[in-house]
């Protein structure tokens, strides 16, 4: 577990090098920029909690965000989460998307990042959630953090990535790198993420090829992202990223029957 601390350090596990400074987080900005200080004064407006302020621009140039208050977890810490803030998790991203349903379909809204999915945007994903852009009080769910990848798509597309993290499907060797001694129940942790959202019987049917959809593509972009020569993507390449998420792809699809049962229906 991360506590947030000091008042002016370099926020952990942050791609894009958010500094702390008091009671704001300093951040640069890129093309998606516009589209998600949008987004974040629309949540503002609606008044959602689980996203940061937005504050402005500093000397830099950077954006200026509120500080949220509360405990982080790298991937590395996901088996200090407890079981009942892990499904909170997935009740603040329904929360997430009901909130966002018309914000979706803005038409003055130009998002960097195109969707991924062929169906109809009906929500605003965040697109990276996971342990270490959650912020936790009290062993529950209160926020998201790093909202620079979201952008429209199907819902189910952030509770695939969101159940890839969380449970986390991967075999025994990934799951040691979660910080398990022994694999949890995935399956079963799983079947409770979505049991917690609530899908319909339509998004329970088309959940596991977009769970396989959704691994494939974080795959595919860091690849080409890489090959643009980003270097924080250099730097996951380095680092053995596509040889986890090759592991990870076929622990899903050898798990096929057992993740579909799972999801069939609500327990």
């Amino acid at each position: 577990m991360t506590e947030q601390g000091p008042d002016e350090e370099f926020m952990p596990g942050n791609l894009a090098g958010a500094l702390r400074v008091g009671e704001t987080v300093h951040r640069r900005t890129g093309a998606w920029t516009p589209a998600v200080h949008a987004l974040l004064a629309f949540l503002e407006e609606q008044g959602f909690e689980g996203a940061p302020r937005l504050l402005g621009r500093d000397d830099d140039g950077q954006e200026i965000l509120s500080f949220v208050a509360g405990d982080t977890y790298t991937d590395a810490q996901l088996a200090a989460v407890p079981e009942h803030a892990v499904l909170s998790t997935s009740v603040l991203l329904r929360r997430l998307h009901d909130v966002t349903e018309p914000f979706a379909h803005h038409s003055g809204i130009h998002w960097a990042h195109p969707a991924a999915t062929d169906g109809p945007a009906l929500v605003v994903c965040h697109n990276d959630v996971a342990p270490r852009n959650t912020v936790y009080r009290a062993g529950m769910a209160v926020a998201f953090i790093d909202w620079d990848l979201a952008r429209p798509e199907v819902r189910t597309w952030d509770l695939a990535h969101l159940v890839w993290q969380f449970c986390p499907l991967d075999d025994a060797e990934g799951c040691r790198g979660y910080g398990f001694a022994e694999p949890p129940d995935r399956i079963g942790r799983l079947a409770a993420l979505v049991d917690a959202y609530g899908p319909t019987a339509q998004e329970r049917a088309g959940f596991f090829p977009l769970l396989v959809s959704r691994v494939r593509t974080t795959r595919e972009g860091i690849l080409a992202l890489a090959a643009a020569g980003r270097p924080e993507f250099t730097h996951l390449v380095r680092m053995g990223v596509i040889e986890g998420l090759d592991r990870q792809l076929r622990w899903i699809l050898d798990a096929e029957e057992p993740i579909r049962a799972a999801v069939s229906r609500r327990r």
